[in-house]
């Protein structure tokens, strides 16, 4: 049973990577870009980012 699950985990990587594959067009988005589309601000994430480490 477990060589089966692990078998069939592979599969389905194998199946999500060809999917992943078969519809890239290869267009790429700049991380800015992406967080100006959220509404996210480089800045704050990561002042909230220092901050967090700060707790640690």
């Amino acid at each position: 049973m477990a060589q089966l699950r692990k078998e069939r985990e592979l599969l389905r990587d194998a199946a999500l990577v060809m999917a992943r594959f078969a519809t890239d067009s290869g267009a790429r988005t700049d991380l800015d870009k992406a967080m100006e589309a959220f509404g996210l601000d480089r800045a704050e994430l990561e002042a909230e980012l220092a901050a967090e480490d700060s707790c640690l």
